[in-house]
C-alpha cells in the first residue's frame, strides 16, 4: 500500500524531518556555550536555529499528518501515530515559548536565561521521545514502507 506524501517512492515525512530536527535540537546547546560564555552571538544563534527549526517544520508536520491519516491502519499504530504527533507538537510549542522569553537578540538575565534554557531542553527532550515513537511506527508496525512489489 503505497499512501502518503512521497517523493521518489520514499515517504516525504521521514526524508525531510532532520533539518528541523538538527536544528531545533542544537539550539539548547547553543544557549548553554551563551551562558557558559556570556557572549551573545550564541543566543543569536539559538534564535535563528528556532525560528527557522520552526519554519521548516511546517512541511514535516504536514507531511506528517497526511501520513496519519492515509497510512496508518490498526489500533496500536494509530495510538503510537496519535503519541508520536502529540509529543511532537508539543516539542513546537515549547521552543516557540523559548522565542518568547528570550525577549530579543541579547542574551536575557539570569533567570529569563535559566528559563528559556530549559524550554529549549524539553524541546529537545520532546523531539527525542516523539522520534522513538516514529522509529516504533517505521520499525515496528511497517509504517511508510513499501510492498516489494510497488514502484
Amino acid at each position: 500500500m503505497q499512501n502518503g506524501l512521497r517523493i521518489l517512492g520514499h515517504p516525504l515525512h521521514v526524508t525531510i524531518l532532520h533539518v528541523p530536527l538538527g536544528l531545533l535540537s542544537t539550539a539548547f546547546i547553543f544557549d548553554i556555550i551563551g551562558l557558559a560564555q556570556g557572549v551573545s552571538i550564541w543566543w543569536t544563534i539559538a534564535l535563528a536555529n528556532i525560528i527557522l527549526g520552526l519554519i521548516v517544520a511546517v512541511p514535516t508536520v504536514v507531511a506528517g499528518f497526511v501520513d496519519y491519516v492515509t497510512t496508518v491502519p490498526g489500533d496500536k499504530p494509530e495510538r503510537l501515530a496519535t503519541i508520536h504527533m502529540l509529543v511532537n507538537l508539543g516539542a513546537m510549542a515549547l521552543f516557540a515559548f523559548s522565542i518568547l522569553s528570550r525577549g530579543g537578540l541579547a542574551p536575557p538575565d539570569t533567570l529569563r536565561a535559566a528559563i528559556t534554557t530549559a524550554l529549549d531542553i524539553g524541546g529537545a527532550v520532546l523531539l527525542g521521545i516523539g522520534g522513538w515513537y516514529g522509529g516504533e511506527l517505521v520499525l515496528r508496525h511497517n509504517i511508510g514502507h513499501r510492498a516489494p512489489d510497488e514502484p
